[in-house]
């Protein structure tokens, strides 16, 4: 077991609502989720599988687009606002436009 997962573990210990969405992200079947659905705490790279909506071009100018790695880095004080590493450049999208965008964990070779 690596050194940030035994740390997240240890946290997770502690915090009950930390252990939750653990739980809720790895109990998920389908692999792809929105990516306001990610949990932030897990430190997790994921790919994008789709974008959809009507801001499609907006989200593809920021990065977000078929294959962009992305990392879910934290939420926002007060909640409905993310921050994600795209590129080099952290981006903070309201969950409702997170929300349609599909991803999936990137795993060790994405």
């Amino acid at each position: 077991m690596n050194e940030e997962l035994w740390k997240l573990l240890q946290k997770a210990k502690k915090d009950a609502a930390l252990r939750r969405k653990i739980w809720e992200t790895q109990q998920k079947a389908d692999p792809t989720l929105a990516l306001c659905e990610l949990a932030t705490e897990l430190d997790c790279p994921c790919l994008v599988r789709e974008v959809s909506g009507e801001e499609r071009l907006r989200f593809f100018d920021l990065g977000f687009f078929r294959g962009s790695r992305v990392l879910p880095m934290y939420e926002c004080t007060g909640g409905g606002t993310r921050v994600y590493r795209v590129k080099d450049t952290l981006i903070a999208l309201r969950d409702r436009d997170a929300a349609q965008i599909l991803a999936e964990e990137a795993g060790s070779d994405g």
